[in-house]
């Protein structure tokens, strides 16, 4: 009886152990993964307009060909680059989330 107490103990370890490893990998960024944007406050994208590390907005939104009404922008890091990331309300009312324009540049990305 002794015996299969300790075989269930090391049983139950076994597992914690494996499911350990499991969870660990899950949570481990992927190769080739991009890591989530930081965005920064207004205040802080006035400040990087007025120190020339980016573009101010209408001067992207010009570089970059977009067309119709900005809804919404944001300038945000990600992956090391400055993008402003644009909702645009196009012709015909319809709404477009993904625009993206390189903040330096004004490059539509």
């Amino acid at each position: 009886m002794k015996r299969l107490v300790s075989s269930s103990r090391t049983t139950k370890t076994a597992a914690a152990l494996i499911a350990a490893v499991l969870i660990g990998l899950s949570a481990a960024p992927q190769a080739g993964a991009q890591a989530a944007p930081t965005c920064f406050a207004p205040a802080q994208t006035q400040q990087m307009v007025q120190t020339g590390q980016v573009l101010p907005l209408s001067e992207a939104v010009a570089r970059g060909g977009v067309s119709g009404q900005v809804l919404r922008a944001e300038l945000c890091n990600v992956n090391g680059r400055l993008v402003y990331r644009l909702t645009v309300l196009g012709a015909g009312g319809q709404v477009q989330t993904a625009v993206t324009l390189d903040a330096v540049t004004g490059q539509r990305l």
